[in-house]
C-alpha cells in the first residue's frame, strides 16, 4: 500500500514538473530576445536571415498559443464567474484581465510576424544580390 503511494507521488512531482518546464510549439525553444535582436543586426547572408525569420515565427507562435490560453482562461471565467461579484462587482475583474493579456499576446504576435516576413525578404534580396 505505502509502495503505491510512493510510486503515485513519484507520479504526481514528475508530471508537476513536467508541466513547469517551458514547452514550445514546434519543440523548440525560440532564442532570448537580447540574442535574437543580435542575431538580426549581424545577419547578412541569406541562411542567417532565414535562421532570424525561423526563430520570430517561433516566438510568434509561441504567443498565439498564450493568446488562446489567455483566451480560454477568459471564457471559463466567464462561465464561472466569481461568487463574491454579486458583493463586490470589482472582484469580477479576471475575464477582463484575461481578454487584455490575449490582446497583448496577439499584438506581440504580429509583431514577430512581421518581422519574420521581413527577414524572409531580406533573405530573398540578398540571395539576388549575391546571384
Amino acid at each position: 500500500m505505502k509502495q503505491n503511494i510512493r510510486k503515485s507521488m513519484g507520479a504526481v512531482v514528475a508530471l508537476v514538473g513536467l508541466m513547469m518546464m517551458p514547452v514550445d510549439v514546434r519543440g523548440q525553444q525560440p532564442r532570448e530576445s537580447s540574442e535574437l535582436e543580435a542575431m538580426a543586426r549581424t545577419a547578412a547572408t541569406p541562411e542567417e536571415h532565414a535562421r532570424v525569420a525561423k526563430q520570430y515565427r517561433l516566438r510568434a507562435e509561441q504567443f498565439e498559443a498564450k493568446a488562446a490560453t489567455h483566451e480560454a482562461a477568459a471564457k471559463r471565467m466567464r462561465i464561472h464567474p466569481n461568487p463574491l461579484a454579486q458583493k463586490w462587482p470589482s472582484a469580477n475583474s479576471g475575464a477582463e484581465r484575461e481578454v487584455q493579456l490575449a490582446l497583448q499576446a496577439r499584438r506581440a504576435a504580429q509583431e514577430n510576424y512581421k518581422i519574420a516576413a521581413r527577414h524572409v525578404g531580406l533573405a530573398v534580396e540578398t540571395d539576388h544580390a549575391v546571384n
